[in-house]
């Protein structure tokens, strides 16, 4: 019975997470075959548990790299946004603003406001022709493609001005449009 006790006591080490513990393959033949095949059996089992590990240490690595990889280009996206020379709006589908960069707020002389219905307040007062402009950019959300560039009259502090807009769908990695991108650029010379 010492041989089953010793069994009984490294399934216990086993069952905790001590995988290094075996059964000794000593005594009467039914103990060193019992001893024999419960090392085997834990034997497999560590090398399932470390080959599972490796897959997880794997695993761990490549979500690492691609994190590193989707912040870097997130950064360089960011700076692409920041420092392009059209103004950018970038409007989600729910009506949210996602961003706005510098040059929309100088085109604009808007404040610095993410509140979407006050940039949409403060953008059509810029317009000579507001309600031509309120029109196209409710189509133009609702449909970025069918939209194409048009161009505005505008009344700036800075005098009046003459700009070209287009819209352009957002869409995400299955291709459906979550948001939309309205661009301006200034013509006045």
């Amino acid at each position: 019975t010492a041989g089953l006790d010793r069994a009984s006591e490294v399934s216990a080490e086993i069952a905790k997470g001590t995988l290094e513990a075996r059964i000794p393959e000593e005594g009467p033949r039914e103990i060193r075959n019992l001893g024999a095949a419960f090392n085997e059996m834990v034997n497999k089992l560590e090398s399932h548990h470390n080959h599972l590990e490796q897959l997880v240490a794997q695993r761990t690595q490549h979500l690492e790299n691609a994190t590193a990889e989707q912040s870097r280009l997130a950064a360089q996206l960011q700076a692409a946004h920041d420092s392009a020379k059209e103004g950018l709006w970038l409007l989600h589908r729910g009506g949210a603003t996602l961003s706005i960069n510098h040059a929309f707020r100088q085109l604009f002389e808007l404040e610095e406001s993410a509140d979407t219905a006050a940039i949409f307040a403060q953008l059509l007062t810029k317009f000579e022709k507001s309600a031509d402009v309120q029109d196209w950019l409710k189509r133009a959300f609702e449909a970025p493609e069918s939209c194409g560039e048009v161009k505005w009259s505008l009344r700036r502090d800075q005098g009046a001005g003459t700009i070209a807009s287009y819209a352009a769908p957002v869409r995400d990695a299955e291709g459906q449009t979550f948001a939309v991108l309205f661009a301006f650029s200034d013509l006045t010379d």
